[in-house]
């Protein structure tokens, strides 16, 4: 991709002929902001943004949306921020509430915060263990349920 003159269009590219065979396709990157990352947002219509609510992932998430601010500018004009999804969480913890409530004050009206949050458990890193969805792993999982209302609220069934 690098050495390709527009190279951040290549997954798009790819993914261009499959887009009338699927209600959605989820292209999910690593957190940072490289090559493959610009691909994903060159190529999607919608982005979530999965954030962990410690106070340190601010910086992350603005870095993020700039990111998509300058796509959306530069490359993929048809890409929107569906929201964010807060993940790892424990929300028994005063550092959930805090960054949480730090989360809504930044995003405001601006950006949708979704209602499901992702539980921290041990059952998603032995799914992960396991190579195996969490689904697949532990159906009844507290971390399952979570998925699936996430899921639904997505869909616009929740």
């Amino acid at each position: 991709m690098r050495n390709e003159l527009g190279g951040e269009h290549t997954l798009s590219e790819l993914l261009e002929p499959l887009r009338s065979d699927y209600s959605f396709i989820i292209i999910d990157t690593n957190p940072y902001l490289g090559l493959l990352t610009i691909n994903a947002l060159a190529a999607c219509d919608e982005v979530i943004i999965p954030v962990s609510p410690q106070l340190w992932s601010a910086t992350g998430l603005t870095d993020l949306i700039q990111t998509v601010s300058k796509v959306k500018r530069k490359i993929n004009p048809r890409i929107e921020i569906r929201g964010i999804l807060l993940t790892i969480c424990d929300e028994r913890t005063i550092l959930f509430r805090e960054a949480k409530a730090l989360l809504d004050e930044f995003c405001g009206d601006k950006i949708r915060m979704f209602k499901s949050h992702i539980p921290s458990t041990v059952k998603i890193g032995e799914a992960n263990y396991a190579s195996s969805s969490i689904l697949e792993y532990s159906a009844d999982s507290k971390a399952a349920l979570a998925y699936r209302n996430f899921a639904l609220e997505v869909c616009g069934h929740a």
